[in-house]
């Protein structure tokens, strides 16, 4: 069976985000960060009526504006065992304070996207990447335009890159429905 594969992959879909990898309950990198790239990729079954998959411009914003939730960030596992969050207040602002074996990081809350993650790693980014890009992304579709790309979507594939040929990917796999499109 042919496959169409659409790939979408722009130089300013990225984020730049600082970050720790927890290894154990003593063990984990120094704070550091990344410049992050992101790519989607969809499978489809069939094209459309035109000879589309899908309007890529459909998708695209949806992607920058995910990638833009985390840019310039630091980001915070909240489902860490090892890594305890609390709130402070300094002269007026909120901060939010990071515990982790002997470390303790204060940071502005400003700063700080906390994600309901157990590690911030390239997996659990792209991850929770995949499912708020699809929310925002198929939300966003009228309903009958919404069944008519899910008649002939197979999956939808995100990568992140933390480094130049380093990168963690996740497919979601969707079953397409009995709707047949002329």
């Amino acid at each position: 069976m042919d496959q169409f594969r659409i790939l979408i992959k722009k130089e300013s879909y990225k984020f730049s985000a600082t970050h720790f990898t927890v290894f154990g309950p003593d063990q984990a990198e120094r704070l550091h960060g990344h410049n992050y790239a992101v790519s989607v990729e969809c499978g489809l079954t069939q094209t459309d009526e035109l000879g589309m998959a899908f309007e890529f411009n459909s998708l695209k914003p949806f992607i920058k504006k995910t990638a833009d939730l985390w840019d310039e960030f630091v980001l915070i596992p909240t489902a860490n065992p090892y890594i305890k969050i609390a709130d402070e207040t300094i002269e007026g602002t909120p901060h939010i304070i990071v515990n982790y074996a002997d470390k303790s990081y204060r940071f502005p809350e400003a700063d700080v996207r906390k994600l309901d993650v157990r590690n911030i790693t390239s997996e659990e980014l792209a991850k929770t990447f995949l499912e708020l890009l699809l929310k925002s992304w198929l939300g966003s579709l009228a309903a009958s335009e919404r069944k008519a790309l899910e008649s002939r979507l197979s999956w939808v594939e995100v990568a992140i890159e933390e480094t130049r040929g380093q990168l963690a990917a996740i497919r979601r796999s969707f079953k397409p429905t009995s709707e047949k499109n002329p």
